[in-house]
């Protein structure tokens, strides 16, 4: 498979490295940066366009002045666009599709091996982006063109806002005095525990805390004590106690059930 790699940022560079590691180097590696014109790039068999999501249509359309275009299959690595994204014409290019590594692109400590690569496209972008999924060492997930969205908002639930919530829960014990440093010291094992325990039980088994005790006077006392903070600390509390009292309802009586539904509600 002779490969050419639009892009140098952050995707770019981890399956340019990632492809270096296993000897199938691009054929080319290009950027708007690059004095060579995209239009006198070789003629390969699959195009990997790593660009911004509001850069496919521009880059395909320039990847369509080439000679050789319509005989390429293209594949773009963007977790939430369709895979006809980089379809310029009815004949350009030859098949096209996505294939997203879902794994964090952080520079040049991404291992892509192991992560779900989601994939969708026309048949034979599909089945290149399988077999290029499987040459990394990742697992392939055909997805429905139309939920990538979704797909992808799932991911950053659980990588990008589990940060931010991080973040927020740092923010509290500065609010008791504490430094930053001293905050995500004391705070990164939890987290890391949690995280664990969800790679051998579902959800509601893994979640520790006053809610799935039934504890609605800690869960009452936590919420007063966020009310000396912003609104969307107390807000973001509120809302994932309630999302955590829906896994552990069967597990609790009707009356701590209905306790904590009241809390939670600002019932007086």
């Amino acid at each position: 498979m002779k490969l050419g790699l639009v892009g140098k940022g952050r995707a770019g560079t981890a399956l340019h490295n990632a492809l270096r590691d296993l000897n199938a180097q691009p054929h080319w590696w290009w950027s708007r940066r690059d004095e060579l014109s995209i239009d006198n790039l070789d003629a390969v068999d699959v195009v990997l366009i790593a660009v911004s999501d509001r850069a496919i249509a521009k880059v395909a359309q320039e990847l369509a002045r080439r000679p050789n275009a319509a005989q390429e299959i293209w594949l773009h690595v963007s977790g939430s666009v369709s895979g006809d994204a980089c379809r310029v014409s009815e004949t350009i290019p030859l098949s096209c599709g996505a294939m997203h590594p879902l794994c964090a692109l952080d520079g040049e400590t991404d291992v892509m091996a192991g992560c779900v690569a989601g994939i969708d496209g026309e048949p034979a972008a599909r089945e290149r982006a399988n077999a290029l999924a499987q040459q990394l060492s990742m697992r392939p997930l055909v997805l429905d063109s139309k939920l990538k969205p979704l797909y992808h908002a799932a991911a950053v639930t659980v990588a990008g806002h589990a940060v931010a919530l991080f973040s927020q829960a740092v923010e509290m014990l500065s609010a008791c005095g504490l430094d930053e440093r001293t905050g995500r010291d004391a705070l990164l094992p939890l987290m890391k525990r949690a995280i664990a325990k969800l790679e051998t039980m579902p959800a509601e088994t893994a979640m520790t805390g006053p809610v799935p005790r039934g504890d609605e006077c800690t869960v009452n006392g936590h919420l007063k004590a966020l009310d000396s903070l912003p609104d969307n600390t107390r807000e973001t509390y509120q809302r994932l106690a309630n999302r955590s009292l829906q896994l552990v309802e069967t597990a609790l009586t009707p009356n701590t059930l209905a306790a904590l539904r009241k809390t939670l509600r600002d019932e007086p």
